[in-house]
């Protein structure tokens, strides 16, 4: 029996193996040539459905393949794309026409275009720009698509023979020409005249990351600073981070970090666009005396389905696109640290650097005090997106993101025997929805709703006294906007603009033994008009604009110019100039550096109008641009003045803390740039000279230096990246911060017997400087299939050096002495990566 069963298996096998020699269903043939050479094929399911087609040699190359296709099949085959192929019946002289779509810039296919004939019959692409349309009488149509010009195709029957391919020029509404392509590494441009433009999923390497992170990026520009290495205390120019405008997809956030500012808050695995403004803003971009960071993670319209899953030794993640109709775009993303039940080598160090990597010292005997933590924490982030075409001129999306933290420390002390556990909460919920119009290739108009919610929750033991500390700060962003903009010819564009935002923020502080209560509420309503004018000429380009204020409750207007103007001359040659006017209501305040659990906690707060006037700035800078042989020099010169700050928001010590006195600082310095390429390698070296001072008229003295002020930083950076294989080496030297020293090791007695640290003149010495060495490296491996995995790892301070960021004093209140509390960088810490796309 065993033996017939066998000879039945075999005669089977041979009669199935000989029905596969003959033939198979085209579509499992074209999946097959799909993994073989990495290359999408492209068809109308009814057209191929019942074709079959005998296989050839597996090692036929694929034009030999197509070909064959082609031959054996009567199906018009058409390469239209590289790595793209059309498979379609052959067409008929009726005028019925199929075609494919593409953007003529990338020659990617272009989905969803819509094509109409003028009596009325259309047509909407497919996801791979592949159309098909009956033509009646007329062999005249047109092609559109929303952030492109129209195209008009008049047809003969001869023609329509052939497999048409329509490529569109895209809407020229932005005019600013990229200047530099490479800059510091592949992904990142400088656009001509005000901005930066990084793409991370192209970006390569940057020493010491293992993610192409939104903000860590921005650490490695000119004039772009973060001492404590902190995407959460990032300088632009000598400002603070609450200084930095930050928007998603048209949301603004007020929270740009987890675990203390030591990981981006924006998933870095989604196809962001991010654009950097340090100076000309242009006047659509409000509430930001100093940087403007944009980032769009919006899917541009030629942007292929892509779905990927990763994980580092922090976090996992996963970004997934879909769509659910020609016309229906969906983009999710999730990202979760496992730090709460599972502890790598990485977390522990950096737990070190925001806790327990913390010296103090009783000042007095210069004797060592025992502070021991142990916390748990945890965050994630999670991204939502839709955009839905709603006709060739129409389009609507909508956006949302939500970001939270959380950390519960457990803390104790040799003063007391007592363990006690302190709690930090941080979120953030954005969404909005926006509707975009194109009227004809010259006007389009757009309108957006959003809103932006913040939240911190805080409960503080103090170990030393068993005083608890509640704390709350909410933030309640409204916006709504509306937009008209039009291309006239040559080179000229307007953009008008409306705004309206609503802005709440509520703080509450409790505190026990003693008890004490305090709470504050604000809200504030600003109109904003915008008139933005740009234009290109031969060698210049100009872009000056207008942003008009009207603060409700201030009952007060505020006119804000912004200007761009460049010209090129010469070989290589530009010289550049900005000018900005801005202004701000929320910012941060600090009420004392040690509030929780030694930890500066931060909190949003409203200008009135009265005692905290509206916070505003002025800037001006020159650069000088040199580009020719793949060697890339600029060198620019500007002033800085950010005025109505409040003393609270900067961190300064006691006794300037206790008051919120108002004053200024000023900025002077220079940035400065060399880079060259040389075939796959890059090398650049760039550095800020600034020289910063405060100036509070109710304070003596009157004029010190900026708390934040680095007066000396070099970067420099070694890249090499053939698409395959990525290496970065780079180092970064900071001269050290300014801080407060004690006049005196004893403290002070004021009147109500309550002690304090006696400061000698403010800022007046400075932390040893800071350098460190940080490495990179990825191998990026394709599959048959077209999946692709990138692995590789990361290396900060690969020599371990350990360097004071920080340094405060306060009053133990056990032992009535003066504690020195110092902060020092990341150790060297490693980490490693690993992800797939599908």
């Amino acid at each position: 029996m065993l033996a017939r069963l066998s000879i039945l298996f075999l005669l089977l096998t041979a009669c199935r193996a000989e029905a596969q020699e003959r033939d198979i269903p085209l579509e499992a043939y074209l999946s097959m040539l799909e993994q073989r050479h990495g290359v999408r094929f492209s068809f109308i399911d009814a057209e191929v459905h019942g074709v079959r087609i005998k296989p050839i040699d597996r090692a036929g190359a694929l034009p030999e393949q197509l070909r064959y296709i082609q031959e054996q099949t009567g199906l018009a085959v058409t390469v239209v794309a590289p790595g793209y192929v059309v498979v379609q019946g052959q067409l008929d002289k009726k005028g019925r026409v199929k075609g494919v779509v593409l953007d003529a810039a990338t020659n990617a296919p272009l989905p969803y275009a819509t094509v109409r004939a003028p009596m009325g019959t259309s047509a909407v692409a497919d996801k791979w720009g592949c159309f098909e349309l009956e033509l009646a009488d007329s062999t005249v149509f047109h092609i559109s698509h929303i952030g492109y010009r129209s195209l008009t195709v008049s047809w003969s029957a001869t023609e329509i023979m052939q497999l048409p391919v329509f490529k569109l020029d895209r809407q020229p509404v932005e005019l600013s020409e990229t200047s530099v392509t490479h800059f510091l590494t592949k992904g990142i441009q400088k656009k001509t005249g005000n901005s930066y433009y990084i793409m991370p999923k192209e970006t390569g390497m940057l020493p010491g990351d293992t993610e192409p992170d939104v903000l860590r990026t921005l650490r490695q520009m000119p004039g772009i600073i973060s001492v404590n290495q902190s995407v959460s205390d990032i300088s632009v120019r000598g400002g603070t981070h609450d200084q930095n405008l930050f928007v998603w997809n048209g949301i603004r956030l007020f929270q740009t970090g987890h675990f203390f500012g030591l990981i981006s808050a924006f998933n870095p695995n989604l196809p962001h666009a991010i654009t950097v403004y340090k100076n000309g803003t242009p006047a659509t971009y409000g509430e930001s005396v100093s940087g403007t960071v944009v980032i769009d993670s919006r899917p541009g319209p030629a942007q292929v389905q892509e779905r990927s899953a990763g994980f580092n030794l922090v976090n996992a993640d996963f970004n997934v696109a879909v769509h659910t109709s020609p016309k229906t775009y969906w983009q999710f993303s999730g990202r979760r640290s496992f730090t709460d039940f599972m502890s790598f080598p990485i977390y522990r160090r950096y737990s070190d650097r925001v806790f327990q990597h913390t010296k103090v010292t009783n000042f007095f005997a210069d004797q060592p005090l025992d502070y021991t933590s142990e916390e748990v924490f945890y965050f994630y982030d999670a991204t939502a997106q839709v955009n839905h075409q709603i006709d060739a001129t129409s389009a609507f999306r909508a956006n949302a993101i939500l970001i939270a933290n959380s950390l519960n420390v457990t803390q104790s002390s040799q003063h007391s025997r007592a363990a006690e556990t302190s709690t930090l909460s941080q979120s953030s919920l954005g969404g909005n929805i926006a509707y975009e119009k194109r009227w004809n290739q010259w006007q389009t108009s757009d309108a957006q709703a959003s809103l932006s919610a913040y939240q911190l929750q805080a409960k503080d033991f103090r170990v030393d006294n068993d005083q608890v500390t509640l704390q709350r700060n909410d933030v309640l962003a409204l916006e709504f906007s509306a937009g008209h903009h039009i291309l006239l010819q040559r080179g000229f564009a307007i953009d008008l603009g409306y705004q309206l935002d609503k802005t709440v923020v509520g703080n509450n502080d409790q505190s026990h033994f003693p008890d004490t209560s305090w709470s504050s509420d604000a809200s504030l309503l600003n109109h904003a008009w915008i008139v933005q004018g740009r234009a290109s000429f031969k060698s210049m380009d100009l872009s000056a604009g207008i942003r008009q204020h009207y603060f409700a409750a201030y009952r007060q207007f505020r006119t804000e110019p912004r200007l761009m103007l460049s010209y090129q001359w010469g070989a290589g040659w530009r010289l550049t100039l900005l000018g900005e006017t801005k202004s701000q209501t929320a910012y941060q305040e600090i009420h004392t550096q040690q509030d929780f659990f030694g930890v500066e906690t931060r909190r949003w707060k409203l200008a009135n109008g009265s005692d905290v006037p509206l916070i505003g700035s002025q800037q001006l800078s020159l650069e000088i641009q040199f580009q020719r042989d793949n060697w890339l020099i600029t060198a620019e010169p500007f002033v800085k003045q950010v005025n109505n700050i409040s003393g609270r928001s900067q961190g300064l010590q006691y006794p300037f803390e206790r008051y919120g006195t108002i004053g200024d600082y000023t900025v002077k310095g220079m940035e400065v740039l060399v880079q060259k390429q040389s075939g796959h390698f890059t090398g650049w070296v760039n550095g800020n000279i600034n020289r910063s001072a405060y100036f509070f008229p109710d304070l003596n003295p009157q004029t010190f230096r900026n708390h934040h002020h680095v007066p000396l930083a070099l970067r420099s950076g070694f890249i090499y990246d053939n698409n395959t294989w990525q290496g970065a080496i780079g180092s970064t030297w900071y001269a050290g911060r300014y801080y407060s020293e004690p006049a005196s090791r004893i403290p002070g007695i004021r009147d109500d017997g309550t002690l304090f640290v006696q400061y000698d003149s403010p800022n007046g010495s400075r932390l040893a400087d800071h350098f460190q060495v940080d490495l990179s490296g990825s191998l990026n491996v394709g599959f048959p299939n077209g999946w692709r995995l990138r692995t590789g790892f990361a290396m900060q301070n690969a020599f371990n050096t350990a360097t004071e960021i920080s340094r405060y004093y306060r009053i133990n209140p056990q032992s009535e002495m003066i504690e020195e509390v110092k902060a020092y960088t990341l150790k060297r810490t490693w980490n490693v990566f690993a992800r797939l796309y599908f």
